[in-house]
């Protein structure tokens, strides 16, 4: 059936006939952005053309490609800028005001950030830089916890406790040298787990 014959427009054949993504169409829909439908099970073909006439709007709001998951960024714009750039990254420059989340990615009871695809092209190397630097010097300054465990010989849920407890910052699942330094020689500490 053509558009011309068509008695009403169900949202994916709508979508399809002005151009938009299925995802670009529902995010438009949930928006308010588009007309309410002249018929029970869609939209008129008279109100195509009106349709038609939002698609740039709707495609400047909400972007040309899928909002993609920080993995993806990452790859994404450590190709285009030549670094080695990885998810906490993005998660940092989202943190700094740098990005914004676009959507939310449901799975198996957790949530995923989601980022525009365009906003991640905008990124300068300026804005980029000092995050990598930052997560460098982090590692470098850094253990992992198992690696913390091991040298305090503690069970790992018994760091975490103390980790918890005494608030100790963690990055990366990684704490600094100094706070298992610090554990390591604490006599109050030392006494307690006797």
């Amino acid at each position: 059936m053509t558009a011309s014959t068509r008695s009403y427009f169900g949202p994916l054949v709508l979508a399809d006939e002005v151009g938009l993504a299925r995802w670009q169409f529902e995010r438009a829909e949930a928006a308010g952005m588009l007309p309410k439908p002249g018929h029970a099970s869609g939209w008129l073909p008279d109100q195509l053309d009106a349709v038609r006439e939002l698609v740039p709007a709707i495609v400047k709001k909400f972007g040309a490609e899928h909002p993609i998951g920080a993995g993806r960024c990452a790859d994404r714009l450590g190709e285009r800028l030549g670094l080695k750039i990885g998810p906490s990254d993005i998660d940092a420059l989202a943190a700094a005001g740098h990005l914004a989340v676009a959507d939310v990615f449901h799975k198996k009871g957790r949530s995923y950030d989601l980022y525009a695809p365009a906003d991640i092209d905008a990124l300068t190397p300026d804005q980029v830089q000092p995050v990598v630097n930052y997560r460098v010097a982090w590692l470098d300054r850094s253990v992992s916890l198992d690696e913390a465990a091991e040298s305090l010989g503690w069970h790992y849920r018994e760091l975490n406790q103390v980790i918890a407890d005494r608030r100790i910052s963690v990055r990366l699942r990684r704490i600094a040298r100094s706070d298992v330094e610090a554990l390591a020689g604490d006599e109050e500490l030392r006494a307690d787990r006797l």
